[in-house]
Order: C-alpha cells, then structure tokens, then sequence
C-alpha cells in the first residue's frame, strides 16, 4: 500500500502534538495491512493494537499537559472527550477482539473507528487548542433560515477537508445518486423531541475524506472505510450542530446504515426541516433532517 504525504494542513502547530499525530496513523497504517493479510498472526494484531493504545494514552497525556500549560479553556471538555476514549472506546473494542480472537472483522471494525475518530479528533477539536483554525459555527435551531445554514456547513466542510463545496439544490427531493453511502442517526432532545439525521456521501468523497488523515488510499468502501465514515459522521454533525451530544441537549438514540431503497422508502413519508445537495470535486453529498 502506497502511503500519501503528511498534509501540513492538519497540523496544530506544536511540535509534540503533530509528531504524535503522524505516529498514530504510522500504527494505524500498520493495523491496515495487517487486516488485509490473510497470513497476519493473532500475536502480530496484539502486539499492534497494544502498541497504538499505549501510543494513545501517553500522547493524551502530553496533551492535556500542554493544554494546562497554556490554560487553554477547552481543557476540561477537551479531556472528557480523551476521558472517554480512554475508559470506553478503546476497553469496548478490545474486548470485541478478544471475544473473536482478533477476527479480520474485529479487527477492522476497529481500525476503521481509530480512523474516524483520529480525523474527527484532530480536525474538529485538536486545532482548537493554538486557535489556528477555528469555527465559529451557529447551531441549527439559531439560524434565522435554511440557506444559512446551508452556508455555514458548506463553510465548515471547506475548512476541515478543503472540499470545494458548492450548495446546488436548497429542496432537494433526492434524484440519482449514485452509489455511496446512506447513514442515518437519531437524535431525541430532553424534550422528547425527535430529529432524524440522513448523510447522502458519494462513493468517491467517502474515500477522499477517509484516505486523507492517514495518508491511505483506500479504492473500494470496505468495512474499514464504512466504520470511519460512520465516526467522521457523527463527528461532523456534533460539531455543526452545537455539539448535540456533549450539551446534553441532544442524545443519539439509534443510528443505521441504510440502503438506497430504504432511504427513498423513508423520504417519501417524511416531511424533512431541510434536504440539502452539495458539489465538491469529489462528487455529490446530501444532508437531510426531519423533525
């Protein structure tokens, strides 16, 4: 597999964190291939997956060291979210691989969520840190109007992963797509109020934003690159939406990976708040919310 450069993009501007960064996804490209080896060891994925857990807990450590150093005043969301990778995520998925004992799908199941997580992270709250790129983005239920928030997504989506973004159908009623992925998630308010989310990705911007980070490029969506683009996801729409989950306004209640059938199927009874289309010069995506 044929590795692609380092965007100086993503760094944060401090050498410690950047050099971590690039580490991490050295490991990760590691796991990559060792899930595609047929031939690979148990022992070789153990031995991996110990070495990035440690990696990752050493590096959150120098990280929220600097960040008390310099008094940044994200710190304590920001360690909350380490908090969890930490003490949930990564005991969850190793026990899933020592459940199927380290099974190819175990194993890329976790791969794909330390890619998703690892962009996510690092472009969405990581940057925050030095303040060199930043976003200031208005939760939906406070933009006077669905253009606007059209806008600012477009907006976001340039900053995070240079797409060229272009907003081309403000009532889109979901034509021809094209294949990709459909991923839907439920988000229930503390009022009970329901807010069904729907990504429309386009194949080829699915791979160009899961090749991107780690500098592989993946060719074909398999299930490494479907568990990123679930994370990138829920990523995403945490930080456009006014971080839904982490207010405890919002909680995911549910979320899906449908079909295209099962998309129109749900289109055509619902009564959507906003259906979106963008262009970016790696094809088409839609972003759907119905109330």
């Amino acid at each position: 597999m044929k590795e692609v450069e380092w965007d100086e993009r993503h760094r944060v501007g401090v050498a410690v964190i950047d050099s971590a960064h690039q580490k991490l996804f050295v490991i990760v490209r590691r796991l990559v291939l060792l899930s595609e080896n047929e031939q690979r060891s148990r022992w070789a994925c153990e031995e991996s997956v110990k070495y990035l857990k440690s990696y990752t807990l050493r590096h959150f450590a120098e990280e929220e060291a600097y960040m008390r150093q310099i008094g940044y005043d994200g710190y304590e969301v920001h360690k909350k979210i380490h908090d969890d990778m930490r003490e949930v995520q990564l005991p969850t998925y190793e026990k899933e691989l020592v459940a199927t004992g380290f099974s190819s799908e175990a194993v890329q199941h976790f791969v794909g969520f330390c890619i998703g997580w690892l962009t996510g992270h690092i472009m969405m709250e990581d940057r925050k840190i030095t303040k060199e790129k930043t976003n200031t983005f208005t939760p939906p239920d406070r933009l006077k109007d669905v253009e606007s928030f059209a806008e600012e997504v477009a907006s976001v989506l340039k900053d995070l992963f240079a797409l060229q973004v272009k907003i081309a159908n403000m009532h889109y009623e979901v034509d021809e797509f094209g294949s990709g992925i459909y991923y839907c998630l439920v988000y229930r308010s503390e009022r009970g109020e329901r807010f069904l989310v729907t990504f429309l990705l386009n194949e080829q911007l699915v791979l160009h934003t899961v090749s991107e980070m780690p500098g592989i490029p993946f060719d074909k969506i398999d299930n490494i690159v479907l568990y990123a683009t679930r994370q990138i996801a829920r990523y995403l729409l945490e930080y456009i939406g006014g971080h839904f989950q982490r207010t405890g306004t919002f909680q995911l209640e549910k979320e899906a990976l449908l079909d295209e059938k099962q998309f129109l199927q749900g289109m055509n009874v619902a009564n959507p708040y906003c259906s979106i289309r963008f262009e970016t010069q790696y094809g088409p995506f839609a972003l759907c919310v119905n109330r």
